[in-house]
C-alpha cells in the first residue's frame, strides 16, 4: 500500500510539472542561410512562432518579448556596405525607404488579447538596409494588413555577428506607453523574413551582404537566438544547418 501511494503521489507531480510546462510559453525557431555552400553569398530564411496555448483569458498571447538576440554562425561575413543605406524611414510615402535599400520580405502575425480569431492580424514586412541613430542595421517595416491598424517600425542592430532588437510595447490603442491601458498589449507572434544573397564588385574585390563560412564542420552551421520576456525570464534556441565544403 505504501509503494502504491508514493508510486500515486509520483504521478500526480509529474501531470502536475508537466501542466505547468504546458502553461508556459511555447516558441519555435529556425534559421539558415538560402546556400549550405560553404564561401559563398547568401541570403537567410527566418522563421519564429510564439503562443501559449492556456492563456485564454487573453486570447492566447505569450510572454512579451522585449529583447531579441541572433547570432549567426561563427566564421560568417556580413558586409552592410554592398548594399546603400536607408537612413530615414518615411512611414507617409508609398516607399518609406528608397527601393534599392530594400534585402528582404516576409509575414508577421500580431495577437491582441481579445477577439478570438479576428483578435490575430497578419502583416507583410519589408526589410530594409539601416544606417541610422549612429547603428547599422535593418529597418523592418511592419504593416498590418487590417484597416485602421498602424505600421510598426522595427529596428534590429548589427554588432559584428548579432543582430539585436529591442522591442517596446505595442500599446492597444497607440501612444500608451510605458504602461497600456484596460486593452493591452498587441503581441508579434509569428515572423518570417527571407533576405535575398548581395554582392558588389568582380574578383578579388567582391563583396558580399553576407557570406557564409569558409569551412564546414559535421555538426552544420548554428544559428542561435535569446529572448528576454517581459517578466525577465530568458530562453534560448539553437537552429543548425547541414553545410558543404
Amino acid at each position: 500500500m505504501r509503494k502504491l501511494l508514493v508510486g500515486v503521489l509520483a504521478g500526480a507531480v509529474m501531470l502536475a510539472v508537466a501542466a505547468m510546462a504546458f502553461a508556459e510559453t511555447q516558441t519555435t525557431y529556425s534559421q539558415k542561410y538560402t546556400t549550405n555552400k560553404a564561401g559563398k553569398s547568401a541570403g537567410t530564411n527566418f522563421d519564429t512562432t510564439s503562443i501559449d496555448p492556456e492563456n485564454t483569458e487573453k486570447n492566447n498571447q505569450p510572454k512579451k518579448t522585449r529583447k531579441l538576440v541572433i547570432n549567426f554562425p561563427t566564421g560568417t561575413k556580413i558586409d552592410q556596405s554592398v548594399k546603400p543605406y536607408c537612413t530615414n524611414l518615411d512611414e507617409s510615402a508609398d516607399d518609406p525607404c528608397p527601393k534599392n535599400t530594400q534585402v528582404g520580405s516576409g509575414s508577421a502575425e500580431v495577437r491582441l488579447q481579445f477577439g478570438g480569431d479576428s483578435g490575430v492580424i497578419p502583416a507583410k514586412v519589408t526589410a530594409y538596409n539601416r544606417k541610422s541613430d549612429g547603428n547599422k542595421g535593418l529597418f523592418l517595416y511592419v504593416v498590418p494588413q487590417v484597416s485602421g491598424q498602424a505600421p510598426v517600425v522595427i529596428k534590429p542592430v548589427f554588432k559584428g555577428l548579432k543582430l539585436t532588437t529591442n522591442l517596446t510595447p505595442l500599446c492597444v490603442p497607440p501612444g500608451q506607453p510605458p504602461s497600456c491601458g484596460d486593452l493591452g498589449e498587441a503581441v508579434l507572434t509569428k515572423f518570417h523574413l527571407d533576405t535575398k544573397a548581395y554582392k558588389k564588385g568582380k574578383g578579388k574585390k567582391t563583396k558580399f551582404f553576407i557570406k557564409t563560412p569558409k569551412t564546414c564542420k559535421a555538426a552544420g552551421w548554428k544559428f542561435s537566438a535569446d529572448w528576454t520576456y517581459d517578466d525577465g525570464s530568458t530562453e534560448h534556441k539553437e537552429s543548425i544547418q547541414k553545410c558543404k565544403k
